[in-house]
Order: structure tokens, then sequence, then C-alpha cells
């Protein structure tokens, strides 16, 4: 039961940077902009026609700021140390975002959501999300 509770404890803490990060990214962007520590979300145009559409910044903002928080959690750094570098539009095939975990239950429906580009000290890393960044997968374990 305390493996359980720790488990919960982590999630709660992930969500409570990422809605922390993501207030300040909201209610601050005059501080970034001055600073130019705090990259900003890029997007990108498919290459096959009909691949997608190109995502604009505002709608992408949250989801980016979901997977800068769930890096900078898992490597232990602050958020400002972590690059957004691209961000594409992507359909997963389950509620996993394609990222199914053993023993894990996904529902077998399409979600509209990113693959998010990151950086951190020359390591890039990719992310899944959702649309509104509150499911966030890593690419790779």
């Amino acid at each position: 039961m305390g493996y359980m509770n720790k488990n919960v404890a982590i999630a709660i803490a992930v969500v409570v940077v990422v809605l922390g990060v993501g207030y300040w990214m909201y209610m601050g962007p005059g501080a970034s902009s001055q600073t130019g520590t705090t990259p900003t979300p890029t997007t990108s145009t498919p290459t096959t026609p009909g691949a997608g559409t190109q995502a604009s910044s505002q709608a992408t903002e949250p989801a980016a700021v979901a997977a800068r928080a769930a890096l900078a959690a898992k490597l232990g750094v602050g958020t400002a140390s972590i690059a957004i570098v691209q961000v594409d539009d992507k359909v997963w095939d389950d509620t996993c975002l394609g990222r199914r975990n053993a023993g894990e239950s996904c529902a077998d429906i399409a979600v509209e959501g990113y693959q998010i580009t990151l950086q951190s000290n020359g390591t890039v890393y990719l992310y899944r999300t959702n649309k509104t960044g509150t499911m966030v997968r890593a690419e790779a374990n």
C-alpha cells in the first residue's frame, strides 16, 4: 500500500508542476521574452499532403509545456534548461498514445495530439501528448 501512495504522490507532484508551469507561461509571457531563457514552441508543416495540419503555437502551448514539465521532473532539472524544439500534429491509436505499458488497459480509440521534440544538454527527447497536454508519454523510457 505504501508503494501505491508513493506513486500517487509522484503523480500529484507532476500535475502540480505542470499546472504551475502552465500558469506561469500563461500569466507571464513578458518575463520569458525579457530573460530569453524560456524557448517558445515551434510548429511544423507536414511534408506529405493530407498528413495533418500546421499546428498553431497557441494551440500547442499547453501540451508542449506539459511535456517539458514531465521531462524536467524526470531529469530533476528546471524547465528553463529544456528547449521545445518542434511540435508536430499526430493522431495516436489509443488512449495510451501508442505507448502501452505491460498490464495497462488502454481504449483503442484515436486520440488527436502532438509529438513534441525537446532538447536538454544536447540530448533530444521525444514526447507524445494529447491536444490539451493532460496526457503525456515519453517516446522511449
